[in-house]
């Protein structure tokens, strides 16, 4: 996928982390760094309770904002399951990967896959990008950007396509696009803005 492309979704922002678990972006925004395991726990304490799930199938090579969007792609299609059969194994898979998260993401978001629901008053989002190794969680306005590996898509992929959803196809492979920004090894960002979907933020060490 044109890098041009990618920058147009979200704004990428560069930082610099040191030895310090908090920093501060260009703009003044506040996040903190997060091993694997506190990842795990937010991903725990958002979707503890949930018994069904949203399924949004998303294509980014059609870039649009605003309703009928999640960070820039397109909603393609909507589902719900409450069988928990498949609700398990999307939570089972998602947590694999996310413990198995690798020292490299790339400097991209393109979603394909994304997940809502309403649990005890939180409106839930997960956002996921298996082609970037990227995949953001939100609870409200509280929003964690993690990295992952990609072992859960096929997951994602045959439990929406037996929801009736279909998967946007991929521009280009994966390897094509340079692993250049990351995240400290087995950790996140996490920070509470008031439009996360409009940020994206890539990390790097000095």
């Amino acid at each position: 996928m044109n890098r041009l492309l990618l920058l147009v979704i979200g704004t990428a922002l560069v930082c610099s982390v040191h030895a310090e678990k908090k920093f501060k972006d260009d703009l003044g925004h506040e996040f903190t760094v997060l091993e694997a395991a506190d990842v795990l726990k937010i991903f725990d304490a958002a979707v503890s309770g949930a018994s069904e799930f949203e399924l949004i199938s998303l294509d980014p090579a059609q870039i649009k904002e605003g309703e009928g969007a999640i960070d820039g792609a397109t909603i393609t299609g909507r589902a719900h399951t409450k069988k928990k059969e498949e609700v398990d194994r999307l939570m089972t898979a998602l947590r694999k990967s996310i413990r198995e998260a690798p020292e490299e993401t790339y400097e991209c978001f393109v979603p394909r896959h994304a997940l809502r629901a309403n649990i005890e008053k939180k409106k839930v989002e997960i956002v996921l990008c298996f082609e970037c190794l990227q995949g953001i969680i939100r609870v409200d306005k509280d929003v964690t950007q993690f990295p992952m590996t990609a072992e859960a898509e096929k997951a994602f992929d045959e439990v929406f396509s037996h929801n009736g959803l279909k998967k946007s196809e991929k521009k280009k492979p994966n390897q094509a696009l340079e692993p250049t920004l990351t995240v400290p090894p087995n950790s996140s960002m996490s920070s509470p803005l008031s439009t996360p979907s409009s940020i994206r933020v890539s990390v790097t060490h000095l």
